[in-house]
């Protein structure tokens, strides 16, 4: 596992962790995710809410930044829906790269 990277001008610490991602991947998410413009808890269901993940996951569907979002926020984030993807699926996603590499 590879040490978490300080803060620097090019670099974002993520409230709440040590890690950082690239400011500016993280600014372009920010500037044109679709989840910006809706209710943050849409992205946060409770355990068994799978309409709600879904919908949150439609949402994702119709953003433009998905990919980047999920490469970028995805492994900060041990809940919710990033990307269009559950923390279920990001696990199952990481695996299968784990077992292929």
């Amino acid at each position: 596992m590879t040490r978490p990277q300080p803060p620097t001008a090019d670099r974002l610490r993520m409230f709440g962790t040590r890690q950082t991602v690239d400011r500016a991947d993280a600014e372009q998410v920010w500037d044109a995710a679709l989840c910006a413009q809706t209710d943050p808890d849409l992205f946060f269901p409770r355990q068994g809410e799978e309409a709600q993940a879904a919908a949150a996951r439609a949402v994702c569907g119709r953003c433009e930044v998905t990919e980047l979002c999920l490469a970028t926020f995805g492994p900060l984030l041990g809940h919710g829906v990033v990307g269009g993807q559950t923390v279920s699926q990001r696990g199952q996603a990481r695996r299968r790269t784990w077992r292929a590499a």
